[in-house]
Parts: structure tokens; sequence; C-alpha cells
């Protein structure tokens, strides 16, 4: 490569760094701004659950004494069974925060991973113009920088299936054997993290690249050869998943998934013609609507440049392009969409689509792809080089400042209300109210307030300091008893819902928080909104 090419792709590296760690800031300040450090969502109130186990050295807990008065939804509370319905890969990386004492760091970082990654992928697969914007458009994205504020599975899935196509890319281009391994291990981490999804978006992309390689001997010996690689590199995470299941649920073939729920019934196949056309008109365009304008926000449909980016080989200058690389962006991208238009739940949480979050690795890049037409377009116009450089910048510049000034301001609004009925506010009050670090907290009134507040127990519930349980006022005297703490405090909280952008309540506003204490005569009460 000449010297010139040499310092042009040394800075697009350094601009890409710089944009993952811009972004990974941005995440990790709405996360302690304005989501308090905490899981909102049950999906990562699970999740975190399960790493403060893992960080323990365990893999489960017995069941506390009267374990209704700590339940909190997709976590599985049974006879001899405390832990999180979820797969392990995400709380074992959650674990490692809670061994240095914060978790909240985390997914911000991963978000930065994951666009230098795509930043790396965009490079092999085209250039690194290519590559650069890809990374800028996920990291001005208000859906990516929100979810990774959260404590859900999808931004490390995000960066575990980014990389295990980057280290893929390599393997074809350079036959390297640490790529090939590398590549298959982390793409049964992700299988660990996110079963479906790495299985959607990964599938279709081999079986269309092992049906290119029946073309010539050469070419199938070469795909043989890395799928082996990858395939060895797989085994550790997979056996690794196999071994935990078989601990914690007798068995490692059984999931957390069918003890919590076992008449659950994910996927819904059409019985005929008609659902068929239910699905794709109901649930495929539901998916299809969300993207188009909660990736960026952009008053022109999300979708604009991805889809000039897809149908780039019109151009007439693209026509000679391999298009395969297109091709596998693509199909990953709407198989993600179309596996998960058969499943039985769908929301929006963070501001998208949570089960199309993985897309967006796929949409930047081909986003970018259309950018590049559109650029390539614009400098063989006949406009004078002046006016091109100002059309350009001033485009390139609404492109990233739109989602930041319009977009991402609704977001950081809609989740500083209690989102899912949680908020940092609950602890904040408890401790205003005066109750002791040795106290026992009863919390009553709206149901979906206890959930991150479990979090801030001690593994053994009873043998911590201060204890949080639900109020159960038929078995109240019981639990003070268990507790057998100097104070015993009863708090009701208040939630009045507001409208929001999901069937079921997602945001709500504190209307009431009243506190007694229940171990003295005197009228410890205070009340407010």
């Amino acid at each position: 490569m000449p010297p010139e090419s040499n310092r042009r792709a040394d800075q697009a590296t350094a601009a890409a760094v710089l944009v993952a760690l811009l972004a990974g800031l941005a995440s990790l300040t709405l996360a302690l701004g304005v989501l308090d450090g905490i899981p909102h969502v049950a999906d990562g109130i699970s999740y975190s659950l399960q790493g403060k186990i893992f960080a323990a050295g365990k893999l489960k807990l017995a069941p506390p004494p009267w374990p209704a008065a700590f339940g909190v939804e997709n976590i599985i509370l049974q006879p001899g069974l405390w832990c999180s319905m979820y797969p392990p890969g995400w709380p074992l990386m959650l674990s490692i925060g809670w061994l240095v004492g914060s978790t909240v760091w985390i997914t911000p970082l991963l978000l930065a991973v994951a666009i230098v990654g795509a930043f790396r992928l965009g490079v092999l697969l085209f250039d690194h113009r290519t590559g650069l914007l890809a990374a800028a458009l996920l990291g001005v994205s208000p859906f990516a920088l929100f979810m990774s504020a959260g404590f859900m599975a999808h931004t490390p899935t995000l960066a575990l299936l980014t990389w295990c196509a980057v280290f893929w890319a390599r393997a074809h281009q350079t036959n390297s054997r640490r790529a090939g391994l590398a590549s298959g291990l982390l793409a049964a981490a992700a299988f660990s993290t996110r079963p479906l999804t790495a299985t959607a978006m990964l599938i279709p992309v081999v079986l269309i690249y092992g049906l290119s390689a029946l073309s010539s001997t050469e070419r199938r010996a070469k795909v043989s050869r890395l799928a082996g690689w990858a395939i060895v590199g797989s085994a550790g995470p997979l056996i690794g998943l196999l071994l935990i299941q078989h601990h914690t649920f007798g068995s490692a073939f059984t999931a957390g998934y069918s003890i919590y729920a076992p008449e659950l019934r994910p996927f819904a196949l059409p019985a005929g013609l008609g659902e068929a056309g239910e699905l794709v008109s109901r649930r495929f365009l539901w998916f299809v609507g969300q993207l188009g304008g909660s990736v960026w926000g952009l008053p022109w449909g999300d979708l604009t440049l991805p889809l000039i980016g897809i149908l780039a080989p019109l151009a007439p200058a693209w026509r000679r392009q391999d298009r395969r690389a297109d091709l596998f962006l693509t199909v990953s991208a709407a198989s993600l969409v179309v596996v998960y238009s058969f499943y039985y739940y769908r929301d929006v949480t963070h501001g998208g689509p949570r089960f199309a979050f993985e897309a967006l690795v796929p949409m930047a890049l081909l986003a970018a792809r259309g950018l590049t037409l559109l650029y390539d377009q614009l400098v063989a116009s006949p406009l004078p080089r002046l006016w091109r450089s100002v059309v350009a910048t001033l485009g390139l510049a609404v492109l990233l400042v739109l989602p930041l000034s319009t977009r991402l301001p609704l977001l950081v609004d809609y989740h500083f209300s209690w989102y899912h009925g949680q908020s940092g506010e609950l602890l904040r009050r408890i401790d205003a109210a005066g109750v002791g670090p040795r106290a026992v907290v009863l919390l009553g009134g709206d149901r979906a307030a206890f959930g991150s507040i479990l979090l801030e127990n001690a593994l053994d519930p009873f043998a911590g300091d201060r204890i949080y349980l639900r109020d159960l006022p038929a078995v109240r005297p019981q639990l003070i008893a268990q507790a057998d703490r100097p104070e015993v405090w009863l708090v009701r909280l208040e939630l009045q819902p507001l409208p929001g952008v999901n069937p079921y309540t997602d945001r709500a506003v504190l209307t009431g928080f009243q506190s007694w204490r229940l171990d003295t005569a005197e009228p410890a009460a205070t009340s407010g909104n």
C-alpha cells in the first residue's frame, strides 16, 4: 500500500476509534444520567441477578424463605432453584462488573467495540470510507445509544456477531487459521447469549456461502477448511453452555425458558395462506415500519439509505462489482426480521424494536454503501468542485446531526419517566426517609416497582444488610419475624401510567410515596410526589 494510502487508512482508523469512544461515553452518560445506572426492563434485571450469582462462584441459588416476597418477572423461583431464565453468555460478562463493583459501563463499552467492528468489517468487505461511514452511522443511532445504556443482551450480541463477521471475512481473505478459530468462538459465544438471534443471522449467510463454494473444487476445499477451523473454535463456548445447563437445570439440553414457562410455544407458524398473509402484513411490516423510524429518526425514513445500498447494482458504475458482501448483509438483516415475525412477542424497547436490534450493523454498512454511491454520483456531476464539496459536507452533517438533535431528545424525555416501573428515585427516597442500613423494607403499592431493587439484596437476602421485600399483607408478621431486624419499614408507591408506544405500560410518573416505620409507635410517615 502506498504511503499516502497508509496515511489515509491510519486516519480513518483513528477517526473510527474516536467515534466509538464518543458513542460509548454518550451511552454511559445516558445510562447514569437518565436511567440511574440500573436495569429497567425485566430482562435486564434477570440478566443482572444471574451475573451477580456467577460473580459469587455459583450457577444458581436456593430460594429464600417466603419466595413470593422476592418474585420478579423472567427469574426462575422454584423449589431448589433461583436463577435467570436466560442463557449464560451475557450474565458471564456482567459478572466481571459485579466483581469490580459496577456493571453500568459494560454495555456502553461493548457498543464502542461493535462500532470499531463495524468499521473493520466495512474495510474488509469494501473500503475505509465505507467502514468509517458505517461506524459513524452506528455511533449516532439513538436506538443504539439507548439500548446500550441498558442491561439487555442485544448490545453484547451485536458486538459478538459483528466481530464474528470480521474474523470470518479475514479468514476468507487470508486463509488465517486464527481468524477462522476466532470466528467460530465468537459465533458460539453469540449463540450462548441470544441463541435465536445468532441462528437467524448466521445460518442463512453460512448456507449462501456454502452454496457459492460448489462452483469449483478449489473453493470447496477452502470453505471446508475455514468451516473446520470455525467448528473447532466454537467448541469451547458450546461445551460451556451445555455444562452450565446440565449443572443448573439437570440436563445439558434443557434451557431456562422451558423451566420458567414450560407451556410457552414461542413460534406461531401459519396454518394456511390466510394466516401467512396476516403474519406478513402485520408482523413483518410492523418490524419494517419500526426500523424505518427508530434507527436514526430521519424525516425521509431510515430505510432509504440501506435500500440505496441494496439497489446499487442498478447504477452503471457499480454493475461490475462483486455484490456478495451486500447480499450477505442484506440476508442477515432480513433473516433476523423474518424469523422474529413468527415469534410470539414483539415490542419497542429503549427506542426501537428490540428483536431487530442486531440488524443495525448490516443496516449501517448498507447505508454507508448507499452514501458512497450518492457521493460518487455527485463527484461525477457537472457541478463545480466547490459546490460538490459543500453539498457533500452539508449532507453528511445533516445525517449525523439530525438523529442526535431530534430523535435522541425525544427518547431522553421518554426514558426520564419511571421507565418500565423502575427508577433510582425509589432508593433515594427510601434513604431520605431515614431508613437504616440494617432495616427490612416492605415495598407495596404498584407491583411493577419491585424490580431492580431486588439487586440491592444480598444473594442470601436475610443474611445481608438492608432487606427489600414485596409487602405481602397476609404474611407480613412472618416476614418481619424472618427478617429479625431492628427497623421495619413499610413503603408504598403509586405510579400513574403515561401514554406509550407499547400495548402494556412502559412508562409512568410517581404520584405518591409513603413510608411508615412499623417497629415504633412514633408516627414516622412521609408522603409526596
